[in-house]
């Protein structure tokens, strides 16, 4: 999926060993890189959620979630049956919509970007159960263009703030469902 292959594994690494991390922050982290072809934008993102991972998988399934907690989703149309969601999305006054094929296999998410502005990012969600009360939730992606529209700086920078905000939203929607659940369960 993520070529090269390293740049990726050297990054996930990278993440999970920072304090941040191990306190509980979602971490984000974007690398580009120049081949023959063009340029690719890796983005990665690693965290831990507070809850258990049976509760965090059907969470991250449930594609109606994603509209109220990330601020440019706008609408989530899922074909379960055809490993198929459409996302409706607006940033920064662009709206724009993509057409998302996925595969789902135990604790792994493939997906890859049919039609749409995004056409051709792919990438994978991978859930790591804890055997605790917590999951790690790791979620890569890559876009290969000739060029990307604005500056190296801006894509690092746009990215990674609003990949964290809504990862955030995200680990707190889950968590808060978790601990509700728990508690309605214990009375």
């Amino acid at each position: 999926m993520v070529e090269p292959e390293h740049i990726y594994q050297q990054s996930l690494a990278r993440l999970k060993t920072r304090q941040e991390f191990l306190q509980g922050e979602v971490l984000v982290d974007t690398e580009i890189w120049t081949q023959k072809q063009g340029r690719t934008l890796l983005l990665i993102m690693v965290g831990k959620i507070a809850a258990a991972y049976s509760f965090t998988r059907t969470q991250v399934l449930n594609f109606n979630n994603y509209p109220p907690l990330f601020d440019f989703v706008r609408e989530c149309l899922d074909d379960r049956d055809h490993g198929v969601l459409t996302v409706k999305a607006s940033l920064f006054l662009h709206r724009f919509s993509s057409t998302i094929d996925y595969v789902i296999e135990d604790n792994l998410l493939t997906f890859s970007v049919r039609e749409g502005t995004l056409k051709g990012c792919s990438g994978l969600v991978e859930l790591e159960d804890c055997f605790t009360p917590e999951t790690i939730i790791s979620i890569s992606g890559q876009i290969n263009r000739k060029r990307f529209p604005v500056p190296d700086v801006l894509i690092h920078w746009g990215a990674q703030w609003i990949l964290a905000k809504g990862a955030r939203n995200f680990k707190e929607h889950v968590e808060s469902a978790w601990q509700e659940m728990s508690e309605n369960l214990g009375k």
